[in-house]
């Protein structure tokens, strides 16, 4: 199993994985500088990292970083990330068979260990104890490790003193989430990457979303790329609005969608929603799948689900098509006039 553990930690640590150095980010970084350098036998402190803060925060991005850069420097380094999935064998193994031996000898082969979540894999006093013990005979090995927390070793009640002791032994970093200023420098950052350019209010409105996390943002970054393929200049605050709104937040629903435009086309909902590619139902759909997705702001997952299971690739080729028809069809722009004035009390609500 810890072969499996090590080639795929191996693997992400060989990705290129782009990077932001924000300013809540810089002293765990710094603290990862140092335990990649530590090389005093007698200094334990220097051989354990603890990096705590709320979710999406940047602890396991920095955590990659700093293994990745200690692969760099020294090729022949022995990393391993584990999250807390990968303690189920040990956890559920026969204590007969000495589980605990086995997985030090076989953890004590690394030279940096990364722990992720460890607050969320102990439950109980007896387990905090183990890896209490786990961590010292590490340690005496000179394997440095750093673990990822959401709260710093004092403020978890499932640890006993001894785990919660031996945390504190090492250098205990703080991450705080990230400000307003910093989500704006991850925002432009992640933007520039991803070869799209976000006016400052698009900007400075997804930076106020919430949780505002970096893992968040990232999210938001990947759906924008997805909805806008780059290179595209992002410059409609509302388009953007709808794209995320929660369905709380539209008052349009599909079907309410779906039956306007059936009844402004002549045809039923069945109909529209009906795997047909008779063109007296087809530009319908069209329309009302651009509608879906351009003025109410479904996904165009949702759309397609809706629609006959189409696939998002569907769902995007019939709204081009559409807007390909649109441009050369007056009829076709008027009933389009006529649904977007209907439809125009019931948008979205006030993301802002």
């Amino acid at each position: 199993m810890f072969d499996t553990v090590r080639a795929r930690s191996r693997k992400a640590l060989l990705a290129e994985e782009p990077f932001c150095l924000l300013p809540e980010l810089q002293f765990a970084c710094a603290a990862m500088q140092r335990l990649k350098a530590s090389a005093n036998p007698l200094d334990r402190s220097g051989l354990l990292t603890v990096l705590s803060g709320p979710a999406g925060a940047g602890k396991s991005m920095v955590v990659r970083q700093g293994l990745r850069e200690a692969c760099r420097d020294k090729r022949k380094q022995v990393p391993a990330i584990l999250y807390p999935s990968d303690w189920h064998d040990l956890l559920s193994a026969d204590p007969a068979t000495n589980p605990w031996e086995t997985w030090t000898e076989i953890t004590a082969q690394c030279d940096m260990l990364a722990c992720e979540d460890l607050d969320q894999l102990v439950t109980e006093d007896s387990l905090a104890d183990q890896i209490a013990r786990w961590l010292d005979e590490l340690m005496a090995r000179q394997v440095r490790i750093a673990i990822t927390m959401s709260q710093p070793p004092g403020n978890c009640p499932q640890f006993s003193p001894r785990l919660t002791s031996r945390l504190r032994g090492g250098l205990i970093v703080r991450i705080a989430a990230g400000s307003a200023d910093s989500r704006r420098q991850f925002l432009d950052w992640g933007a520039q990457l991803a070869h799209l350019s976000l006016t400052d209010d698009v900007r400075d409105w997804m930076a106020e979303q919430p949780p505002g996390s970096l893992r968040g943002l990232r999210s938001m970054l990947d759906r924008l790329q997805s909805e806008f393929p780059p290179p595209a200049r992002i410059n409609d605050l509302k388009a953007v609005q709808r794209l995320f709104a929660t369905p709380a937040q539209r008052k349009l629903s599909l079907a309410a969608i779906a039956s306007q435009v059936a009844s402004e086309f002549g045809v039923s909902v069945h109909e529209l929603r009906a795997s047909s590619r008779v063109q007296a139902y087809r530009v319908p759909r069209q329309c009302a799948m651009m509608l879906a997705h351009e003025f109410a702001g479904f996904a165009m997952a949702e759309i397609g689900k809706y629609f006959g299971r189409r696939t998002h690739t569907s769902v995007s080729y019939s709204c081009r098509k559409f807007q390909d028809t649109l441009a050369k069809t007056p009829s076709l722009r008027e009933h389009l006039r006529r649904l977007q004035a209907q439809m125009a009390d019931d948008t979205l609500a006030d993301c802002g």
